[in-house]
């Protein structure tokens, strides 16, 4: 899979893990070089019906990122993550400090012992700590998104399935770059539960965003063999202009006269909606999906004519 550069969701991405890897110890960065290395056998899963990666209570499961990541300004952190019982050592999804173990965090308890979900941004025990109880998603695979304004700013907030659960008016940060690892933090505080994919933004993202990755959390990545370029409208087919905000061009989805073929609304690796055909020079795009029977965009459940 590659990053669409272009679509609104690409902005700001640092690092994204898609754990589609189905096997071997390493852990790659879909759109950096924030390799992984897998320890004591997390396992490549798709028990939940897509690719994850699974943390199992009572073991020394983790993974350590090979790079620091920085954490100087505003962040962002999308996840998705089942965990049917939380484990009895305040488990970590993902962890690591700078300078101080409490003042310099970047944590997130998902959730910890007492069913609540922590999100640790700079001081725990001050303005860098929000919390929610997520007693009522245990058992359910829950689109996460954690959002921080920095050291100094004014909103920290946790996002669950792309509705606001918890905010606060103030935020703090942790000092300099940081290294972190996925289900343990500070040599313990091991993980159980399962991720299917983990993006972390250096600025903070909208509620807006946080909707549209509950929506659709792979829809900036593309097949590799997906040549990616921008155009300025599609073609219906009725042969009409329609104009777009984003678009990929998939040229050997062509069809002549401006139809819908059958192979045009094929479903790659579950990520696309769509795809739009037209005649030669038209845009193709995958936002979220077609209009039955026609070829008008849908996005965000409004139809584009």
């Amino acid at each position: 899979m590659k990053l669409n550069p272009f679509h609104p969701l690409s902005r700001g991405l640092q690092t994204a893990y898609l754990f589609n890897e189905c096997g071997g110890n390493t852990l790659y960065d879909s759109v950096g070089t924030k390799t992984g290395t897998l320890t004591s056998g997390p396992a490549w899963t798709e028990e939940l019906g897509i690719s994850g990666l699974k943390f199992v209570a009572g073991s020394s499961q983790y993974v350590t990122i090979d790079e620091t990541i920085d954490t100087s300004g505003e962040i962002s952190v999308a996840f998705g993550n089942y965990v049917s019982t939380a484990a009895s050592n305040y488990p970590v999804t993902f962890g690591g400090y700078g300078t101080h173990v409490t003042n310099d965090r970047f944590l997130a308890h998902a959730p910890s012992t007492d069913d609540i979900l922590y999100w640790d941004y700079g001081d725990s025990g001050g303005t860098g700590r929000v919390s929610i109880d997520y007693t009522s998603y245990l058992g359910k695979l829950t689109n996460i998104v954690l959002v921080s304004e920095g050291i100094g700013g004014s909103f920290k907030g946790i996002y669950l399935n792309g509705v606001l659960a918890n905010s606060v008016a103030s935020s703090d940060g942790p000092s300099g770059t940081i290294t972190i690892e996925l289900g343990r933090f500070n040599g313990s505080n091991y993980n159980s539960g399962i991720l299917t994919y983990l993006y972390i933004y250096n600025r903070r993202l909208s509620a807006e965003e946080a909707m549209w990755l509950d929506l659709d959390p792979y829809g900036m990545f593309v097949p590799d063999f997906t040549p990616i370029g921008i155009l300025l409208g599609g073609v219906d087919s009725e042969n009409k202009r329609r104009s777009v905000m984003s678009t990929y061009w998939h040229p050997m989805y062509q069809t002549s006269d401006g139809s819908i073929s059958a192979q045009d609304r094929m479903q790659i690796a579950g990520l696309y909606s769509g795809i739009l055909s037209g005649s030669p020079g038209a845009a193709q795009t995958t936002i979220f999906g077609l209009e039955n029977g026609k070829n008008n965009f849908i996005f965000g459940g409004q139809v584009i004519r």
